[in-house]
């Protein structure tokens, strides 16, 4: 189970570089081969102790009673925006994905444990769901290295490779992690700021919580005869993946020998872990295409061949910014536009 949850909301980190070439894509190609939560108005039930607490609130989720488990979340915490797609619309573009998934929370088993010594509010509490967090992970590839090879914007559509991977997710094994319930208010509050309390809800919700605020950035640059574009999958401000997509018109090209570089270009990529790559003949344009998933690509190729500003790590504190990288672009002349669109905490 993918678990990116230490790197999603931290301040600084690596970006994505801009270069205006289109022979420097098809030379770094060949060279690697060396929010404010939503009220959805639900009132918790009285509870004696922490486990009765964990017992009323998972019951809820397990039988479809949103309302009631989203009475135990703080304003804030990623599901309350999932569970709002049950009510009606709530991020347009995901709506879908988000209803499919609560669906499905009925196949989640659990199992209430102890206490934890000397932690007050922190019970443990055993979990078997759907590992929804390796079949997204396996979508989004597909997504990625399909848009790359045949066009089309199927990796750009977040919300169809979101829907995908849920809809295949397949019943894990069972996890441990500790809960931690507050009490205030005349009741109790599953944390969710802390990197315990992003396990938990990873352990929860079988990895669809690092998920719950996945973001599409399209960046993209045109002028005469060239044409430039970005579509960056990210987490929070962590990217995890990217397409640059490169073209020129046609009328520069020998069009008599697009096909053997494009299946020369597709067979370097395809040696490559987690690079894909292919060229495009479309709308009068020959495009390059370069793909990259960012956990999986060798990092010092990448840096040395200049598609990334630094090395990066996928668990701790320098990972690749989508904001520094926005940033970045749009100073350079690039427009970036993000969608969904999630409410701010």
């Amino acid at each position: 189970m993918r678990n990116d949850s230490e790197q999603k909301h931290k301040g600084h980190g690596k970006g994505i570089r801009f270069t205006l070439s289109l022979a420097l894509i098809l030379t770094l190609i060949f060279s690697l081969a060396g929010c404010d939560g939503l009220n959805l108005g639900g009132k918790q039930p009285k509870a004696k102790s922490i486990a009765e607490a964990a017992e009323n609130s998972l019951t809820a989720l397990q039988t479809g009673d949103f309302e009631s488990f989203a009475s135990y979340l703080e304003e804030g915490n990623e599901l309350l925006h999932v569970f709002a797609a049950m009510e009606g619309e709530s991020i347009p573009e995901m709506d879908k994905a988000y209803q499919l998934f609560c669906s499905q929370q009925s196949d989640m088993e659990f199992t209430i444990g102890e206490e934890v010594e000397n932690l007050h509010g922190m019970i443990y509490i055993k979990v078997k769901t759907r590992d929804y967090g390796s079949s997204i992970y396996e979508a989004m590839l597909d997504a990625l290295e399909k848009q790359a090879k045949e066009g089309g914007d199927v990796y750009t559509n977040v919300g169809g490779w979101m829907e995908q991977g849920i809809s295949s997710a397949q019943m894990g094994e069972e996890e441990e992690a500790k809960a931690d319930y507050a009490a205030k208010n005349g009741g109790y509050y599953l944390q969710h700021r802390g990197y315990p309390d992003l396990e938990f809800l990873n352990v929860l919700t079988g990895g669809f919580y690092d998920y719950a605020d996945v973001t599409m950035t399209v960046c993209t640059y045109e002028e005469e005869g060239y044409s430039l574009r970005y579509d960056i999958a990210a987490v929070g401000d962590t990217i995890i993946s990217f397409l640059k997509k490169e073209g020129i018109d046609e009328s520069l090209v020998d069009l008599s020998l697009v096909e053997q570089f494009k299946l020369e270009q597709e067979q370097r990529c395809d040696m490559l872990s987690g690079i894909y790559g292919s060229v495009l003949v479309e709308d009068g344009m020959v495009f390059t295409t370069f793909g990259v998933d960012f956990s999986a690509a060798n990092q010092t190729d990448l840096v040395n061949a200049g598609i990334v500003s630094g090395a990066y790590d996928t668990s701790f504190a320098e990972y690749l910014s989508l904001s520094s990288t926005i940033s970045g672009f749009e100073s350079d002349g690039i427009d970036c536009v993000t969608t969904p669109q999630y409410e701010e905490e």
